[in-house]
């Protein structure tokens, strides 16, 4: 059930989530809610593998354009 409510919050979110406890920390690190997370905001289903979480935020910066030199 806790997996379901935490399937709702955004990436930046569930950030702030794992802050709470060790409990929340855990279920928020649930790859399976990470890898929705990034097929949700990439529409791509690459990469097949964890760690969901690191790739997510990697693919953000990527989109985002962070590092670029101007």
């Amino acid at each position: 059930m806790s997996c379901y409510c935490l399937s709702f919050l955004q990436a930046f979110d569930l950030e702030e989530v794992e802050l709470t406890c060790h409990q929340w920390k855990n279920l928020a690190h649930d790859e399976t809610l990470w890898k929705n997370l990034y097929q949700k905001h990439f529409e791509i289903y690459g990469p097949d593998e964890g760690p969901f979480k690191e790739s997510y935020f990697a693919a953000h910066r990527v989109k985002r354009g962070y590092g670029k030199k101007q």
